[in-house]
């Protein structure tokens, strides 16, 4: 009885959920960010069945997801960043990187990229796409924003095939050091996950990602060799010696620059 209770006083609590409506899509006339109020509950159904060991609760959707959204970081963005720029593309970059932060490293595909920004069949060209969308944001964020972004690319020969997002904040940038150290352990471990790298294979290259200024493009170059590893994998060529391989693309490109 008191187990009965204890659900039904849980299924009793009240939830307010406050959604701000989407940069990309407010008003252009709007001065205030847009609000909208839900009012839910926690838990929609407790399912008990008789004799069982286990019961079933299912919880109120919207609740659900807000309760996601807060756990990844998903909601967390300034307003008064949205609102120093006009400019809806601008906006909604700013909110997607918010989204990545964490993760330090955001990629994405031309057409991902597009479709978050409802670009539909504009900007067919990459480097267009990229001069008249994405580097105007890039510029007005790292002097405006919290979140902002240093843009690279991967192909596929002469072919534009992802965007790579590498994200920064300005609380990161004040304890440099703090930040290069958290990045340079997690190419480490990038290395060690996707390449198979042991320590003497680390220390092969360390020289190159230990410098702060070629950091960002090591990161950027090991995504793009990891998108290759997976094509010869698909394509049925794999590479006999991974760390070998990584280790030989790694020098050609970054060698003169150590």
């Amino acid at each position: 009885m008191q187990f009965k209770k204890a659900l039904n006083q849980l299924r009793s609590v009240n939830v307010e959920i406050n959604c701000i409506v989407l940069p990309a899509v407010k008003s252009k006339k709007a001065k205030k960010p847009e609000e909208e109020l839900i009012l839910t509950g926690l838990i929609e159904r407790v399912l008990i069945k008789k004799y069982a060991r286990d019961l079933t609760i299912t919880m109120h959707k919207l609740t659900a997801m807000e309760l996601m959204k807060v756990a990844n970081g998903l909601t967390v963005f300034a307003e008064d960043v949205i609102y120093k720029t006009n400019n809806k593309y601008t906006q909604k970059i700013y909110e997607i990187i918010c989204q990545w932060k964490d993760i330090g490293v955001y990629v994405l595909t031309i057409a991902k990229f597009k479709e978050l920004l409802v670009l539909g069949n504009s900007y067919p060209e990459p480097t267009e796409l990229i001069s008249r969308i994405i580097r105007p944001a890039e510029k007005k964020l790292k002097l405006i924003g919290d979140v902002f972004l240093d843009l690279s690319v991967t192909k596929s020969g002469r072919v534009i095939t992802h965007l790579n997002f590498i994200i920064k904040t300005k609380t990161l940038e004040s304890n440099e050091s703090n930040y290069y150290i958290r990045v340079k352990e997690d190419t480490i471990h990038l290395l060690r996950q996707y390449f198979g790298f042991k320590q003497h294979h680390i220390e092969q290259v360390e020289a190159i990602f230990d410098n702060i200024n070629t950091l960002p493009a090591f990161r950027t170059k090991i995504t793009e060799l990891s998108f290759k590893l997976s094509e010869r994998n698909r394509n049925c060529q794999p590479v006999q010696n991974v760390p070998s391989w990584v280790i030989a693309s790694i020098k050609n490109e970054f060698l003169n620059q150590v």
